[in-house]
C-alpha cells in the first residue's frame, strides 16, 4: 500500500470513530434508562467472565502446590463390563500392593510409582471433633509430595 492510501484510511476511520461516539452520547443523553441498563448488562457480562474464568484457573490451571507438581500423573485402571461386580464399566484407583510392586519393577517411563487411600475420619480439634477427609499414602508419595 502507498502512503497516501493509509493516510487518507486513517483519516476516514478517525472520523468515523468521532461520529460514533457523537451519535452515542446523543443516545445517552436522550435515553438514559436503556444506558443505565445497558451498562448494567456490560458490568454483570464482565463480572461472570471474570468469575469464571478465577475457577477455571483456581480448578485447571494453577500449577499444584508441590514440587515439579507438573510432573505428577495418577494411574487408574479401567475395568471391563464383564469383570465388574456391578455389571458395567469402571474406572477405579489401583491399590493392589501386589499390582503396584509389578508396575514398580517394569516401569522406565515413571520415576516413582505410590499408592494412596482416601478415607473419611474423624479428627480432634480444639473446637472439638471433626469429620473430614484424610489420605494415606505410601513412602514413595510422602517422598513425592513433601519437599
Amino acid at each position: 500500500m502507498n502512503r497516501s492510501r493509509v493516510q487518507s484510511f486513517v483519516a476516514a476511520s478517525t472520523s468515523n470513530l468521532v461520529l460514533d461516539f457523537r451519535h452515542a452520547i446523543r443516545r445517552i443523553v436522550v435515553a438514559p434508562g436503556s444506558a443505565a441498563v445497558v451498562l448494567l448488562t456490560l458490568s454483570v457480562g464482565i463480572g461472570a467472565a471474570t468469575a469464571v474464568f478465577s475457577v477455571v484457573w483456581t480448578v485447571l490451571l494453577k500449577p499444584l502446590p508441590y514440587p515439579d507438581g507438573h510432573r505428577l500423573v495418577r494411574i487408574v485402571e479401567r475395568i471391563p463390563a464383564e469383570e465388574s461386580p456391578r455389571g458395567i464399566a469402571e474406572e477405579r484407583v489401583v491399590m493392589d500392593p501386589q499390582r503396584v510392586t509389578q508396575w514398580r519393577r517394569s516401569t522406565r517411563t515413571l520415576a516413582q510409582i505410590a499408592a494412596y487411600v482416601t478415607s473419611s475420619a474423624t479428627v480432634a480439634t480444639p473446637d472439638g471433633p471433626s469429620r473430614g477427609s484424610v489420605a494415606h499414602a505410601s513412602r514413595e508419595g510422602r517422598e513425592a509430595l513433601v519437599p
